[in-house]
């Protein structure tokens, strides 16, 4: 889908690649802090018998491990939970993931964190493939659309194009909660 080449960041059959002091980061998808908490809401599937269009989030399969088969003695058979798929709906949200709350893409906020794909030559303080915090609406936001010849299909990836100066910290570790940052910052002010 996305990769990151020779400093081009490829989004299917088109490539964008930063220039001077500016940089170019991959946004973390948006997360609304509704999602259900064991599947994250990250995987769909058609839902089986649902009307057109309608999707169930899905984990993978525990009596299967995710295979859609489990070894009984010596013989392998076919997991009868998941009809074979591997995926079954998420037992904790009956497949509605975080349907149940609807926010409008109007009141989305915009993921402030992401990894760098592209560095322009006059960089000096950033690096490919880093993660960073960055401000909401610094910069240009941009959301590319390819076709990728591989798998046959669209891809998407939304970007955001910043000055080198307007990165707020580098993030190490694990990938950041917006809520917890939000969080940290209420308890160092007076409201």
């Amino acid at each position: 889908m996305q990769e990151i080449e020779a400093n081009i960041f490829w989004v299917g059959n088109k490539g964008l690649e930063a220039a001077e002091n500016q940089l170019i980061v991959l946004l973390d998808p948006y997360r609304s802090g509704f999602e259900c908490v064991r599947c994250g809401d990250r995987e769909h599937r058609i839902k089986k018998g649902g009307e057109d269009g309608q999707t169930e989030s899905v984990i993978d399969c525990e009596n299967c491990a995710g295979t859609g088969f489990y070894q009984k003695g010596e013989n392998q058979i076919g997991c009868g939970i998941c009809g074979r798929t591997g995926k079954i709906p998420c037992p904790s949200c009956q497949g509605k993931g975080s349907q149940t709350i609807v926010i409008p893409d109007s009141q989305k906020g915009r993921p402030t964190s992401g990894v760098i794909v592209s560095c322009g030559e006059n960089v000096r303080r950033y690096k490919l493939a880093e993660r960073v915090l960055c401000p909401a609406y610094a910069g240009h936001g941009l959301t590319l659309t390819g076709y990728d010849l591989a798998t046959d299909k669209t891809v998407e990836a939304s970007i955001q194009i910043l000055l080198e100066n307007d990165i707020l910290a580098k993030i190490h570790g694990g990938s950041p909660e917006y809520k917890m940052f939000k969080a940290s910052a209420a308890l160092h002010t007076n409201a």
